[in-house]
Formats: C-alpha cells, structure tokens, sequence
C-alpha cells in the first residue's frame, strides 16, 4: 500500500496503513458458531450446500443474472437464500415470486436483518457486485461476482464509473 501511494508522489511519512473499519471487527468473530446458530434458526440442515444471493437495484438487471445462475445452483442441489435489494423495484412488484417458486429449495431472507449470520451460514454470496460479498471474503466465505454482458454493467458504469470494477477477471463470457 505504501509503495502504491509513494510512487503516486505522496510522502511515505504521511501515509497510514489501517484496516477497513466496515470490516474490522469481523476479523473476531466465531464464524463456526454463527454458522451453525443461523443455519439452526433458519431450520437448514447443518451439511447442505447453501448459497446466497444478493440482488442489486438494477431491477431487470438482477432479475436477468439471478434468471441466468439459477440453473447451475439447481444442478449443483444448492439451496439458495435470496436477498432482494431494499431498492429493487422487481422484487417490491412481486416479479421474482414465480421465479424463486421454480428454483426448488430457495428461501426469500430479504427481511432477515442479520446479513453477516446470513454470510456465515451460506457456502457461496452470489452477487453482481454487492459490498456484502465482500463483508463474506473477510468471513471465509468465497464469493462469486457475476457480470453478464448487458446485465450490471450499465448500472455500474452510471453510478460509479466504470462498467467492470478493475481486477476483476473476464471471463469466455465477458
């Protein structure tokens, strides 16, 4: 980090490298034990494979990628936790009902306020590119971005700047 920023002309003394505060605290936390006491009050069974979704505003965009990974998860015999967007407006207008109903085992915790409980008893955070899958790298939960062609990266480019975050590998299907 240093290097980075020293060889951008800032002065090595002023530069402080700290942790992310967001994430800081999660560096303590007993995962296993989480874990296991979220997946018990969800009434998942303790050696199922569980994934998590977590849905962005883009409305179509969302609806499409989640649309699109569905199948794999179903094939895998994952069940999936799904985490609408608080600004979703699909999701608000009932689109994803029939969707989800013919994902087999899925569980709609969008009202569920414990998100990171919600990382520590999934095996996998399936976003486009929600924060909250990185809040689960820092559990020891692998997280898969998925950016489609067409899906995602509009909302990005909008909003942020750029249609696909720097460092991310593009895949065949990029």
């Amino acid at each position: 980090m240093v290097s980075l920023h020293a060889a951008r002309g800032v002065p090595e003394k002023q530069i402080h490298v700290t942790g992310n505060p967001r994430y800081d605290a999660l560096r303590h936390m007993d995962v296993a034990a989480r874990r296991a006491a979220v997946r018990a009050r969800l009434g998942l069974e303790p050696g199922a494979s569980i994934a998590l979704w977590i849905g962005q505003p883009d409305a179509e965009d969302s609806y499409e990628t989640l649309a699109a990974v569905l199948p794999a998860l179903l094939r895998a015999k994952t069940t999936l936790l799904f985490r609408a967007h608080p600004r979703d407006g699909a999701y608000a207008g009932g689109r994803y009902a029939a969707l989800l109903a013919e994902a087999g085992d899925t569980r709609d915790v969008t009202a569920d306020p414990d998100v990171t409980g919600l990382c520590c008893a999934v095996d996998l955070v399936v976003t486009q590119f929600s924060s909250v899958a990185v809040e689960a790298g820092y559990l020891g939960t692998p997280a898969l971005f998925v950016l489609l062609p067409g899906l995602g990266g509009t909302y990005i480019r909008r909003r942020k700047g750029y249609a696909i975050p720097r460092g991310v590998r593009r895949t065949a299907h990029s």
